[in-house]
């Protein structure tokens, strides 16, 4: 009686199958400075400071004894920045096509660069923005856009993107509506004067201009440049005077407008968040008093987004208001309101030489002012800089283990992960093609032991090279677990003897080189590395992944994706999402799903899930095989009765 009535159900609903179905699927050594260049004003000489902890009480955070970070997002993988310029056809949708690939690099955030109306065809004219509202047809629709955005979250990808709030061009809405830093002329000839300025006068984009103590290198610089407007001045960006007029970001309607901006991409477009760009005060003050800064205007976007989005965040491309120009490092007034913030400080100390021993390192990074928790982006490249991979591409291996090793949130580049050397200033497509391969088989593994390991996510850092040749040492610690770095950054082979906290005995497994060690002095470990070579040991697990099979429910009948009701026997109509619950301490390579035998799907990440949207009907076993980073396996397998006659395609 019981079979009787399942064929009825599954006649009576195979027709509504083709509708539903086709629906799809829902939910689911040092560098050579002299080729280094950057656009943004971010150089300063090597910066050797005190920490400052205690002068702020609890704003301060300690790389040692600190309590547990916090585990927001930001955390579980990569920021990847990219751009429909990055590609051939200049394209959201080639952005979109990538994303799968970017899920399986390791990507969790995906920063956009400026996608709007902007001045000029340059690559960085894309910061030069006329209206928020109004997409750039040439990368595509705005339905285009929320196609990406969708994609990404399917993936479980977040998508950042850029607010540019320093400067303005004219055109733009915050020139038109006067909402950029102004003084009147007659005030400023009396200030020059009092301060013994010799103003000098011209004209700049056809319009007079008033400017004094510039250098007309690049980048521009001057104590002041302004636009001369009846018997006012447009002041342009301080010091970075060729960015355009200096936007008052503490005018009540630029905040009123910037902050609905944000809202409104929230709503409209389920961003996750957003970047700040340039967010350094932009006047002088010599000249304009008072207090512009970006400070109000973030807590004003803030506020307004989490309550939309309670998950929704800033970063920053700098925890400062002031910029590094000196050994005193400004005071992260950002942090209060970023989730994370670039660190250009330990960037300059790694690209210029600053970080020469393991000491070094972990000098350099607790020398870094960190208030609120907050955490930093560690990168090697950004849109404003070289490649890499074109001033040390002996480095690029070793130097990526870094940034992703160390306290903080690892960032790429688009065409970093296959050694691109072109970079974006200047001509900014990438050959997807010919890249490095090779290279990008190395970043998935190293950001999938990353994103797997609350020690290198969460953990503090300590230095563990005890003698022998000189390298980067250092021990990720986070509750029970540890993980042990040690990278060459010589073109020799070397040797290197570590102080490990471990017992004698032990058993050591490198996660980068699959590789086993066992500890018989650890006081006195001694590890042989190849050129510019990287190991990452940890203690061996032996136990197996704790697996099941969540999904289908054993013994249900199911609908299209969804349990029904309790039967006894587990049956499935149409498409079904295979679900798997995997925990593992050590952490998971990959989990692989079968049926009948045959592999059809493997995923490196979770949720482990795949789609089974086959032409299938009858009797099957469906396996699925877990494998954590030291090779244990752990399993669990279901037989179920099926009935897909329409294959839809599917993940």
């Amino acid at each position: 009686m019981k079979w009787i009535v399942i064929i009825g159900i599954v006649c009576t609903i195979a027709v509504q199958n083709i509708f539903f179905g086709m629906q799809g699927n829902e939910g689911s050594p040092v560098i050579d400075s002299d080729n280094i260049t950057t656009e943004e004003d971010c150089s300063c000489p090597e910066i050797s400071v005190n920490w400052e902890s205690k002068e702020h009480g609890d704003k301060g955070q300690w790389l040692r004894d600190t309590p547990a970070l916090p585990k927001n997002w930001l955390y579980d993988g990569v920021i990847y920045e990219t751009h429909p310029y990055y590609y051939q056809g200049h394209s959201f949708k080639e952005i979109t096509k990538q994303i799968p690939e970017l899920k399986g690099l390791g990507v969790k955030t995906i920063y956009l660069m400026p996608i709007w109306k902007h001045r000029g065809e340059h690559p960085l004219a894309i910061y030069c923005i006329y209206d928020y509202y109004e997409i750039d047809p040439r990368f595509g629709t705005p339905e285009d856009l929320k196609e990406l955005i969708n994609t990404a979250h399917k993936h479980n990808i977040r998508v950042i993107l850029d607010l540019v709030t320093g400067y303005a061009i004219p055109g733009s809405v915050v020139y038109n509506n006067n909402w950029t830093i102004r003084i009147k002329l007659r005030e400023l000839q009396e200030k020059a004067q009092e301060l013994g300025w010799e103003l000098k006068y011209g004209t700049y984009e056809g319009q007079p201009v008033v400017y004094y103590g510039c250098k007309w290198t690049k980048p521009r610089k001057c104590e002041v440049f302004g636009r001369i407007v009846g018997d006012e001045v447009i002041l342009h960006h301080y010091p970075r005077v060729d960015w355009g007029p200096a936007v008052d970001r503490t005018n009540p309607e630029l905040i009123e407008y910037l902050t609905e901006v944000a809202v409104y991409y929230v709503k409209e477009y389920d961003i996750d968040g957003f970047r700040l760009d340039a967010p350094q005060n932009n006047w002088n003050p010599k000249i304009v008093p008072g207090d512009h800064s970006i400070l109000q205007l973030l807590e004003s976007i803030e506020e307004a987004i989490k309550r939309i989005k309670p998950s929704a965040i800033l970063i920053s491309e700098s925890p400062y208001l002031e910029v590094l120009e000196s050994e005193r490092i400004p005071d992260p007034l950002l942090d209060e309101t970023c989730a994370a913030s670039y660190s250009y400080y330990f960037w300059i100390n790694l690209i210029y030489g600053g970080i020469k021993t393991s000491g070094d390192l972990i000098r350099v990074l607790a020398s870094e002012k960190i208030w609120y928790n907050r955490t930093r982006i560690r990168f090697l490249e950004t849109h404003d800089t070289e490649r890499i991979n074109k001033i040390a591409p002996q480095l690029k291996e070793p130097y990526t283990v870094l940034i992703s090793t160390i306290p903080g949130i690892p960032m790429i580049q688009a065409g970093q992960e296959i050694g691109a050397k072109n970079p974006y200033s200047e001509d900014p497509e990438v050959d997807w093609i010919e890249g490095d391969h090779e290279f990008n088989k190395f970043i998935k593994r190293l950001l999938q032991i990353r994103n797997g390991n609350n020690a290198l996510k969460y953990g503090s850092i300590e230095n563990v090279w005890k003698g022998g040749d000189n390298a980067y040492a250092y021990m990720r610690e986070y509750g029970d677990e540890k993980v042990f770095v040690v990278l060459n950054l010589q073109a020799k082979e070397i040797s290197v003897v570590l102080d490990l906290p471990v017992e004698n005995g032990s058993t050591l497994y490198d996660l980068l080189n699959k590789e086993r060690f066992v500890v018989n002095d650890s006081t006195n470990f001694k590890v042989d590395l190849p050129a510019y070579g990287a190991r990452l040991f940890t203690l061996e697990d032996m136990s197996p992944p704790l697996l099941s099979i969540e999904k289908p429910r054993k013994g249900y009948f199911h609908i299209f994706d969804r349990a029904w009701l309790p039967i006894g026997i587990t049956i499935i109509l149409g498409k079904i999402t295979i679900i798997a619950n995997v925990i593992d301490e050590s952490g998971i390579e990959k989990v692989e799903f079968y049926v009948d035998g045959d592999l059809k799907f493997t995923d490196h990440e979770a949720p482990y899930e795949w789609l089974w949207d086959e032409r299938v009907i009858g009797k099957h076993e469906v396996k699925v095989i877990a494998h954590d980073i030291f090779g244990n396996r752990g399993e669990d397998k279901i037989n179920v009765i099926i009935f897909k006659i329409f294959n839809l395609g599917g993940k």
